[in-house]
């Protein structure tokens, strides 16, 4: 079955620069997408504000704003984080808003890279992974039914020597207040990455990642008992949430 997704957005802004050190973005996000699953609408308006502030020139700066968004979700994203995914699933992009977020960046020695941020946002046609009934070495997408909450904590930290090398991590803890879903399945609540790259010469460029996922939860089904499979995004009521370790 072949599927029309139409998807549009914009963020039109306007930029004060202060001699101070501040700096204020006035906008709004306009956003529509097709994909409309329960009682979601097409449309979202989001506003785009953010004010910074250089504590420091070039060395550390504070932010905060609001914002959000329609975040575009395609088969080609979904295959890029699983290839375990079952057919014909029902894709929706995400609408992600109001968001409030805040954080810094920070270089205070040369070479040496911080950041962190926190954000607070509700998010509508958040996809999870839930193991499928009809097979269940496969996925299914669900949704919860409700816009849900979602909390991000990121940190970050680069250093850079002599353009040769580099070496860098990435943090990302989440919460995802859902309510009609049981868990928020096969999204796991802390991240890792930390990464490296050695430039030999100009050519030949060596590098390593390493990945960290915490614990998830997926679904085990009763042995014996046969239902059809259940439409997005109610639970199946055979289904029982176990915990998966990584």
């Amino acid at each position: 079955m072949v599927r029309t997704r139409n998807f549009v957005q914009a963020t039109p802004a306007y930029e004060l620069t202060g001699k101070t050190g501040l700096t204020l973005t006035l906008g709004a996000t306009l956003g529509y997408s097709s994909d409309a699953i329960g009682s979601s609408s097409k449309g979202m308006i989001n506003p785009a504000v953010r004010l910074g502030y250089a504590l420091v020139p070039e060395k550390f700066v504070v932010y905060g704003g609001l914002g959000g968004a329609i975040q575009r979700v395609t088969r080609y994203d979904l295959s890029q984080e699983t290839p375990w995914l079952a057919p014909g699933q029902t894709l929706a992009d995400t609408h992600a808003g109001p968001t409030v977020y805040g954080g810094f960046t920070s270089t205070p020695v040369s070479g040496l890279e911080l950041a962190a941020r926190a954000t607070f946002g509700r998010s509508r046609n958040l996809y999870f992974y839930r193991n499928s009934l009809a097979d269940t070495s496969k996925f299914d997408l669900v949704y919860d039914s409700t816009t849900i909450n979602v909390v991000n904590v990121h940190a970050e930290a680069l250093y850079s020597a002599s353009e040769k090398v580099r070496v860098g991590f990435k943090a990302d803890y989440n919460h995802y207040g859902v309510k009609s879903l049981a868990q928020a399945y096969g999204r796991p609540a802390f991240l890792g990455t930390l990464y490296g790259t050695y430039n030999v010469f100009d050519k030949l460029l060596l590098g390593a990642t390493f990945y960290y996922y915490s614990s998830n939860y997926g679904v085990g089904y009763a042995s014996g008992v046969t239902l059809p499979v259940p439409p997005p995004p109610a639970p199946s009521s055979t289904a029982r949430p176990i915990r998966l370790s990584t």
